[in-house]
């Protein structure tokens, strides 16, 4: 009898002794690891890694030495493959302001050639022939004076872009070559109720004035003039955002920086065709 009981006392202290053990590994080593998993889990995960931000340092030291066309090409490849980068919007301002300076740079001459002047040419029947702007050819030029006389040299460069108009996200696009050129904001657009989208317009006509006064492209006050390009739709214009409230303005059309208004003067030949999504 008192054997038995020794050995059933033996047996009850290994049982309590291994439940201490479990206790301890418990509540000193599993719950402590299951905490942590669960803080790991609840923490933010990890931010991934932007290849965009590399391929822009890259560009931006490339143009730092002056090496513009290289820089291009990384920029455009942020823009084509990494749209979700947190330098996309940086990379297309910058590649519009590279493509902009270097259209009328002198000594970008790739595209570009000189034409000589003709007995009974005018700079508008010029620019139309080449699928240009007249604006181009005078700022590229450097024209103060709008004279010219057969036998004259002027640069030329034909401006051809696949355009979009983007209403959703407010922006307007030209690609050349299948590569992205230039982007420009829209401020405030408000469509015809009649549009039905997508569709496809062409730049019909640009204007400028001076208030009520029309101001044509070679006079001489024409710089300083507000801007508009007209579209072959009705209710479909750009025009300049205007500061001053008072001042009516059109119902219908896309709404922009004036600066970026001369830009697109200079861009988009009259006829150039325009996507609108």
């Amino acid at each position: 009898m008192g054997v038995r009981l020794f050995f059933a006392f033996v047996t009850l202290a290994i049982l309590a002794a291994a439940m201490a053990g479990a206790y301890y590994f418990f509540t000193e080593v599993e719950k402590p690891q299951v905490e942590v998993v669960r803080e790991i889990k609840r923490a933010d995960p990890p931010k991934p890694i932007d290849p965009g931000i590399r391929q822009y340092d890259d560009a931006v030291a490339l143009i730092a030495n002056r090496q513009l066309v290289p820089a291009l090409e990384k920029l455009r490849y942020i823009i084509r493959y990494f749209p979700k980068s947190e330098r996309h919007a940086d990379a297309r301002r910058l590649c519009t302001q590279i493509n902009m300076d270097r259209l009328l740079a002198t000594n970008d001459q790739g595209e570009t050639i000189a034409y000589k002047v003709q007995r009974g040419d005018s700079l508008s029947h010029i620019a139309a022939k080449h699928d240009t702007t007249l604006e181009y050819v005078k700022r590229a030029n450097e024209m103060v004076r709008f004279q010219i006389h057969p036998g004259d040299e002027i640069e030329m460069r034909r401006l051809a872009f696949e355009v979009t108009v983007d209403t959703k996200a407010k922006r307007i696009t030209l690609m050349k070559d299948d590569a992205f050129f230039a982007e420009f904001p829209i401020q405030e657009l408000t469509l015809p109720s009649n549009l039905r989208l997508p569709t496809e317009v062409k730049v019909k006509s640009r204007l400028a004035s001076f208030g009520d006064r029309a101001c044509g492209e070679l006079s001489k006050g024409y710089d300083g003039a507000s801007k508009q390009l007209r579209l072959d739709k009705r209710g479909l214009s750009f025009f300049p955002q205007q500061v001053d409230d008072d001042t009516p303005r059109p119902s219908t059309g896309f709404f922009m920086d004036p600066v970026d208004i001369e830009e697109l003067n200079l861009l988009l030949p009259v006829g150039a065709p325009i996507k609108i999504l």
